[in-house]
């Protein structure tokens, strides 16, 4: 992780701290795309293309779906990464495509997929 990550994790950290307790914890969690479309999208606009379907082994577990587009960047000001932690911790309305599955549980890999491969065959 580099500083620039850490920093923008200790800055959405602070704002889930103060304004959504109940939410799970980014630094104590797993991140998962919660479909196939989600998959599609993420490996599309982040050059990856290796993906695992997993299980989730505590059904129980804390967790929220975000918009992983909400996460503050290299451009962001200091009060810019606030704005947009906020929108992030607020979960209104995320588009199926942008969607993460933040979960503190551990999870089963039931197998491998390539995305890439999928996504050239259109």
């Amino acid at each position: 992780m580099t500083f620039r990550q850490a920093a923008r994790e200790m800055i959405y950290e602070a704002v889930r701290v103060e304004k959504y307790p109940h939410r799970p914890s980014r630094l104590e969690c797993i991140f998962l795309c919660p479909n196939l479309e989600s998959a599609k999208q993420f490996a599309q606009e982040k050059k990856t293309g290796v993906f695992y379907e997993v299980k989730i082994m505590d059904s129980t577990a804390k967790q929220f779906i975000a918009n992983w587009r909400m996460m503050a960047g290299p451009g962001h000001t200091y009060t810019g990464a606030i704005e947009l932690a906020e929108e992030y911790w607020k979960g209104i309305n995320v588009p199926s495509p942008q969607q993460e599955l933040v979960i503190e549980s551990d999870v089963r890999v039931i197998q491998r997929a390539e995305i890439r491969k999928q996504l050239s065959k259109r």
